[in-house]
């Protein structure tokens, strides 16, 4: 007796998942930030962004927020 209500358990589930598979026709969604370009973060007044690099004598300094020292 048992063994019958677990196999209709069974059966039954077996069926309703390609069912349950076929509802969605939508394609799925990429995520939002493979969509985004990159933007550098919004820095503080007085102050702009360096991308990451080498400098003078082959230092490597990385992506910062930099003071604009009267420049711009």
């Amino acid at each position: 007796m048992i063994g019958r209500v677990l196999l209709s358990v069974f059966l039954g589930c077996a069926m309703a998942l390609p069912a349950m598979a076929q509802q969605s026709n939508s394609p799925p969604t990429s995520p939002p930030a493979a969509n985004a370009p990159a933007q550098p973060p919004a820095c503080p007044p007085g102050t702009h962004w360096e991308e990451a690099g080498y400098i003078a004598h082959g230092k490597y300094r990385p992506a910062r927020c930099a003071r604009d020292d009267g420049r711009e």
